[in-house]
């Protein structure tokens, strides 16, 4: 019957705008994971280069 289709059709773009969803939220996990872990590698690059400034001079 026609309410029939329609509840199913409704039910398809609810499911369709869900996965639409996840996509984008499972996306920007992996860029803002990206990010942070890039951050960290510029961090411990900047941590490490201060450590060999910060020693005294070998003589």
């Amino acid at each position: 019957t026609f309410s029939t289709r329609r509840w199913a059709k409704d039910r398809t773009v609810i499911s369709t705008a869900r996965a639409d969803y996840r996509s984008d939220l499972a996306s920007s996990l992996v860029v803002n994971f990206h990010d942070i872990l890039n951050n960290v590698r510029i961090n411990k690059e900047a941590v490490e280069k201060n450590e060999v400034f910060s020693q005294p001079p070998f003589y």
